[in-house]
């Protein structure tokens, strides 16, 4: 499960500074993921079209903020769609608040898959050098009843400085994500080989 990337949704809608902040300093996923219970609570910060931080409503060029967004592949959803949604009774997600830095007063949570299971087989995954890899997991090692996870063995393969989670879900997961309001104008699910 990933965000779109299509200019045709992201013309109209803010986005975001790559990366999430605590305390005025930027944390990468994976230690927020390692430390759940240190970081209660991230910021984000929205971007004007040259790319420079916002902090001020009617500064903002674009009007519409959007109901999910990713950072790092890690998938931020609109707080009050959850509020909504069946996907808060899973047991394997957890959420993390989001805020967006200034005065803007929307908020947001950090959907955070609470499993990363070893299950990439590297002889039948796919890597090449512009950044498209594509994963072929080993369905024995994944868990019957999971609905989604991280994969704990992908980035030991990946030349990429930043931990790149992939968002592996259920079909389950898949189509109670769809249920939210805008949810398949914004999400991609790519089947993955096994």
């Amino acid at each position: 499960m990933r965000i779109s990337s299509s200019n045709s949704i992201w013309k109209k809608n803010i986005v975001f500074h790559e990366g999430f902040f605590h305390n005025e300093k930027e944390v990468i996923l994976d230690d927020i993921c390692n430390n759940i219970n240190k970081y209660p609570s991230i910021l984000v910060k929205a971007l004007n079209p040259n790319g420079e931080t916002v902090l001020l409503r009617k500064n903002i060029i674009k009007k519409e903020f959007p109901p999910f967004f990713d950072i790092d592949r890690a998938i931020v959803i609109k707080k009050e769609l959850l509020d909504k949604s069946l996907i808060l009774g899973f047991n394997d997600i957890s959420f993390v608040d989001v805020q967006i830095k200034g005065d803007f007063g929307i908020k947001y949570s950090l959907l955070f898959f609470n499993e990363r299971i070893d299950c990439v087989n590297f002889e039948k995954s796919v890597f090449n050098k512009y950044q498209f890899n594509l994963p072929t997991l080993q369905r024995g090692k994944i868990p019957k009843f999971i609905e989604g996870f991280y994969l704990s063995d992908w980035n030991n393969n990946n030349k990429s400085n930043r931990f790149k989670y992939y968002n592996i879900v259920s079909e389950n997961l898949k189509n109670q994500m769809l249920k939210l309001s805008k949810a398949k104008f914004f999400f991609e699910f790519i089947k993955i080989p096994h």
